[in-house]
């Protein structure tokens, strides 16, 4: 009798959450994502987004990790402000590029294309999230909890 061939798996990391930018408010919603729920690391993701008005100043790029449509109700990772030059008119593009490294580092750069000019940012949070060290530690207090002394046995 053949033997079977056991099914080969692949596993990846994925990132779990979308991350996108904050956006002029339109339809009930100001959240624009860039790397969709479950990327896999690494990847790294280009969108074009345009000024809204003649003559803008600068742009804020303001980054969130969220499922919501609007950005108040999503985690947020960090923000920068680029200054334009002067005279830029309406629907100017610009580029932010998103890229999640092997450690799932993100990192965000900001392109102007006018005049080439770069502004990028390295977020790296960890605020409100769980350590190796904590996760381990919980994992042992459930085992603790399931453990059954000979005191707990029937006989």
């Amino acid at each position: 009798m053949a033997t079977k061939a056991a099914p080969a798996y692949s596993f990846n990391d994925v990132y779990p959450l979308p991350i996108g930018v904050k956006v002029r408010l339109v339809e009930g919603r100001d959240f624009s994502t860039v790397l969709p729920r479950n990327s896999r690391i690494p990847c790294s993701v280009k969108r074009t987004y345009y000024t809204v008005k003649d003559n803008q100043s600068a742009v804020k790029v303001s980054i969130y990790e969220g499922e919501e449509q609007l950005v108040a109700n999503n985690f947020s990772l960090g923000d920068f402000e680029m200054n334009l030059p002067p005279g830029t008119p309406k629907d100017e593009p610009f580029d932010v590029h998103m890229n999640l490294d092997d450690d799932g580092i993100l990192h965000v750069k900001y392109e102007f294309r006018k005049n080439n000019t770069v502004k990028e940012l390295i977020v790296n949070e960890t605020k409100g999230r769980l350590t190796t060290a904590e996760i381990s530690n919980f994992k042992m207090e459930e085992l603790e909890f399931y453990t059954l002394s000979s005191e707990d046995l029937e006989y």
